[in-house]
């Protein structure tokens, strides 16, 4: 499941790479992130993190033939105005469209597959948003094959980035 976070934050990156979303000083392209945000310090002004992208595995199961995991891409925009739950969805299409064109849906290590509903992709933008604050979320299902061992913390260097 780290290694489809770290393909899907890349895919992520590059679609949105020209996708300049509003932040209080401007506008720039969002921020993509596995995992978490980046923790900030007291006093720190946590809207700097605005607009951002959270890719990170949520939950999963096992068959014995194979594994299967579900993303959360969280998605925050910024907006001094009623138009910000604009930005937030050209953000969530630009990431629809970035899966949907994938060729079978198929990234080096998972599928995208159905989940029990036959959904493959579910997305949500908030019904309560914290002004200025936009949020959206993407749930997408991955076939990963079955589990495998990594060493230590082999995955920790990308997460920084």
């Amino acid at each position: 499941m780290l290694t489809i976070c770290r393909e899907c934050k890349e895919l992520i990156e590059k679609a949105l790479q020209e996708l300049p979303s509003e932040t209080k000083s401007g506008r720039c392209a969002p921020n993509v992130y596995a995992g978490w945000l980046p923790q900030t310090v007291a006093g720190e002004d946590k809207d700097d993190v605005f607009p951002f992208v959270l890719v990170r595995p949520q939950e999963g199961f096992d068959t014995h033939n194979s594994g299967f995991c579900t993303l959360y891409i969280d998605v925050g925009g910024y907006s001094k105005d009623d138009s910000g739950w604009i930005d937030v969805m050209n953000i969530v299409n630009r990431i629809r469209y970035a899966l949907d064109n994938l060729p079978g849906g198929v990234l080096p290590h998972g599928v995208i597959v159905a989940d029990r509903s036959g959904h493959f992709i579910d997305w949500a933008l908030y019904e309560e948003q914290a002004y200025p604050q936009w949020f959206a979320r993407l749930k997408i299902h991955f076939e990963t094959g079955r589990a495998q061992s990594l060493p230590g913390k082999d995955m920790q260097p990308w997460l920084k980035k």
